[in-house]
C-alpha cells in the first residue's frame, strides 16, 4: 500500500484548513496543523464556547474579521505545538465573555487587531514562556477589569508593547 499512499489521485488529509462557513468549523480533523478563518466567518448564534485547544497539533491559528460574534468563552489550553495567534479586528465583540490563554509554552507571537474582545470581562494569558511578540489593538479588552498575563521568563519587552497597545485595557493589567 505504500506507493499507493503516495499517489496523487489517493485521498489524504490537509493539515492545513481555511474555513470558509461557519459549519466547517465543527467538522474540522483534530490532527490540524494551521487553522486559518475568513473574514464575517464563525457568527452562528449557538457557537459561543470557542476551545481551540480540541485541535492540539495546531501551530497556527489566523482568524480573519468580524467572526466569532456571538462566543462568550474562548480557550487555548494546553496546545503544545502553538507558536501564533493572529485575531482579526472586531472579533469575539458582541457578548461579555472569558479568554483563557494556558500553558502553550512555544507560543512566540500573539496579534489582536482592534475592537476585538471589547465586552469581554476577563482576560487570562498564563505558561506562554516564548511569546516575544504580543500587539494589542485599540479598544480590545476594554471591559476587563483585570488582565492577567504570568509567565517563568523576564516580561519586560512585553509590558512595554503592552503599555503603547492603545485604549486597551482599561482595567488594571498584573504582569507577573
Amino acid at each position: 500500500m505504500g506507493a499507493l499512499e503516495k499517489h496523487p489521485a489517493a485521498p489524504h488529509q490537509n493539515p492545513r484548513t481555511t474555513v470558509h462557513i461557519d459549519t466547517a468549523l465543527q467538522t474540522l480533523s483534530s490532527s490540524l496543523t494551521q487553522l486559518i478563518t475568513d473574514n464575517y466567518c464563525c457568527n452562528d448564534e449557538e457557537l459561543t464556547r470557542v476551545d481551540f485547544s480540541r485541535w492540539a497539533l495546531l501551530e497556527c491559528i489566523e482568524i480573519g474579521n468580524h467572526c466569532f460574534q456571538h462566543a462568550t468563552d474562548v480557550k487555548l489550553l494546553g496546545m503544545k505545538r502553538l507558536r501564533r495567534v493572529v485575531i482579526g479586528s472586531h472579533c469575539f465583540e458582541e457578548h461579555s465573555g472569558s479568554f483563557r490563554l494556558e500553558k502553550c509554552r512555544r507560543l512566540k507571537e500573539l496579534r489582536v487587531d482592534s475592537f476585538s474582545f471589547g465586552c469581554f470581562s476577563a482576560c487570562e494569558i498564563t505558561g506562554v514562556d516564548r511569546l516575544k511578540d504580543i500587539a494589542i489593538g485599540d479598544y480590545c479588552f476594554k471591559s476587563v477589569s483585570k488582565v492577567e498575563l504570568k509567565s517563568e521568563f523576564p516580561i519586560g519587552s512585553v509590558t512595554n508593547r503592552l503599555a503603547k497597545a492603545g485604549d486597551c485595557f482599561y482595567g488594571l493589567c498584573v504582569l507577573r
